[in-house]
């Protein structure tokens, strides 16, 4: 039972960094998220991005384009997240789709100082491609709802 209530106990002040692709909510851009998952803060988190990608085709990769990314994060709270958009769904980056990707490592510290490291394989073509109709997010729906209503608009005033 001891060994019971502090395994509970370190699950309480663990944190657990995940990274993972999606697009948004219009499904135009594809976004990077960082997030928290677990009940305990991070600190001292930094990122190695071992497959960098040039946003938008730019000659500055997510490493260099944000800073979050670039200088790391200090504190890193449950359930917090940070999002980097990093291109636009067009004909040129779906033909290339199945090249691209990225490689992310990251490293942090729970309040024990003990050090938790992953690195992440995010393939550009494994980001499903099933949307629900609407969207589940309000934010989603509002975009969803306007483009309806300009569809409909735009027939009526032909």
């Amino acid at each position: 039972m001891l060994r019971e209530n502090y395994k509970t106990r370190m699950q309480k002040n663990t944190p657990h960094l995940i990274a993972y692709l999606k697009s948004s909510d219009d499904h135009k851009t594809l976004k990077l998220f960082i997030k928290n998952i677990g009940e305990g803060y991070a600190k001292n988190v930094s990122f190695n991005m071992i497959r960098d990608y040039n946003i938008f085709r730019r000659e500055d990769g997510l490493s260099s384009a944000y800073s979050s990314i670039k200088n790391g994060v200090n504190s890193f709270p449950p359930n917090y997240e940070i999002s980097c958009t990093i291109d636009f769904y067009d004909d040129e980056f779906i033909s290339h789709i199945d090249d691209l990707g990225l490689i992310i490592g990251v490293t942090y510290y729970n309040n024990n100082d003990l050090k938790f490291s992953q690195q992440y394989n995010l393939p550009f073509n494994q980001i499903p491609t099933i949307y629900a109709n609407p969207p589940s997010s309000y934010i989603g729906q509002i975009a969803y709802y306007l483009k309806a209503i300009d569809g409909k608009v735009g027939k009526l005033s032909n």
